[in-house]
């Protein structure tokens, strides 16, 4: 009892030695792709993985691996990420990759053997935030081709990917070099739900059985520029107001259907006066469905609106594709695996699915990938309230040891 209150406090502190990092004004954290502030965490992430007894190296996509190299074969990888979206919550990602190093630190001090490497990742830019390239780390690692055009892509002040990999030391030519996924064995990842599910059904735990497809585009509505005072309001092709009829009418849709979920997170406008006709207006789509035809319906849907929006406004429309990933089965013995270790430490589990996109569903390509959820307070994430109680943690961080004790063996 009393080692398991030792390492349970050190998940605490480590959890609280996150708040360093990356804290702004709201109480948010932001720690974007390729950033000094998640530089700093991630060479603090390095060194507690030194104390555990890990070999840490980032390689060439910016992947922080801890490696403990026992046994014989190919690793078991367990871990998540450390990158944020812009005021971001506490736990979403960084959960996963401290409760992995302390399941590792439980399994030493309890002078578990196991039987094949067992490797602790936290994989670069999950979150896809800062240059639109979702989950290039675990895309390199697996072995994706980066298209070349994402090296030029700019943030919003105007850095280009492959300036910013190179602050690190990192080359754009040299993701490839990240490849490792041929030496993975099984990926294990446990992140807090970021929903309301388990919270509201009071469940401890959630063996993730499938993740959601998700489709990110970038929409580009043209018009005609002009003074806001002297154009009559009958004839405008005001671009803005186009934008705003495919947000509301794509909105509409999603709740009709109930097949997709539809989310506009960014938009913009030029000129950008305050007394001038919007000519161009630009926006994000992102479209999630758990079953592929769900996700063409939501597809159907707005090229649809555009088409109509387009014709009634005098409008011009492209769609350019920022990321396409299917739904992604998961591996079912390992989430028997995973119920399992639930039952036998007492705690309640249901099976579900993930509405939010992870790394897992790379790995799931290649390799026996399953995911265990822990309660959000409230189901909030990607925001300063993101709350996984004390209680919960140390749950998943139990589950979570169990499992890789029984794959590892």
């Amino acid at each position: 009892m009393a080692d398991q209150e030792r390492t349970s406090n050190q998940l605490q502190s480590d959890l609280a030695a996150l708040d360093r990092f990356g804290q702004d004004a709201n109480g948010g954290f932001t720690r974007l792709a390729w950033s000094p502030e998640l530089r700093a965490v991630v060479d603090w992430t390095a060194e507690r993985m030194r104390a555990a007894g890990l070999e840490p190296e980032i390689d060439a996509a910016g992947n922080l691996i801890g490696r403990w190299q026992a046994g014989t074969g190919k690793a078991l990888l367990v871990g998540s990420h450390l990158d944020t979206v812009t005021s971001g919550g506490r736990f979403d990602g960084a959960l996963g990759v401290l409760t992995a190093l302390e399941s590792v630190r439980r399994l030493r001090e309890q002078g578990f053997q196991p039987a094949r490497p067992v490797w602790v990742v936290a994989f670069m830019d999950e979150e896809g935030e800062r240059w639109n390239s979702v989950m290039i780390g675990s895309r390199a690692f697996v072995g994706d081709e980066i298209p070349p055009e994402e090296a030029g892509r700019r943030d919003d002040d105007g850095v280009a990917l492959e300036e910013a990999m190179r602050s690190w030391g990192r080359q754009f030519a040299d993701l490839s070099n990240a490849r490792a996924v041929d030496r993975v064995h099984a990926y294990l990842e446990l992140h807090c739900e970021l929903g309301p599910v388990l919270e509201t059904e009071g469940i401890d735990i959630g063996a993730v059985t499938e993740i959601v497809g998700l489709v990110g585009l970038r929409v580009t509505l043209g018009g005609v520029t002009n003074h806001a005072g002297t154009t009559p309001m009958p004839g405008r092709r005001d671009a803005l107001v186009g934008a705003a009829s495919v947000i509301r009418g794509l909105r509409d849709r999603a709740l009709r259907s109930g097949e997709f979920t539809a989310t506009v997170g960014a938009i913009g406008s030029r000129p950008g006066g305050i007394a001038a006709i919007p000519g161009e207006c630009t926006f994000s789509v992102d479209l999630r469905a758990p079953e592929p035809a769900g996700l063409l319906t939501a597809r159907e849907q707005l090229d649809d609106l555009l088409s109509a929006v387009c014709a009634a406004e005098g409008l011009s429309a492209s769609v350019a594709e920022v990321y396409v990933l299917d739904p992604t089965p998961l591996d079912p013995d390992i989430v028997s695996t995973i119920s399992a270790a639930s039952q036998d430490a007492g705690l309640s589990f249901r099976r579900m699915s993930s509405g939010a996109g992870h790394d897992a569903m790379l790995l799931a390509r290649h390799v026996p990938a399953a995911m265990i959820f822990v309660p959000s307070v409230g189901g909030i994430g990607h925001a300063p309230e993101e709350l996984t109680e004390e209680r919960d943690v140390e749950n998943g961080a139990k589950v979570l040891t169990e499992t890789v004790r029984r794959l590892a063996q």
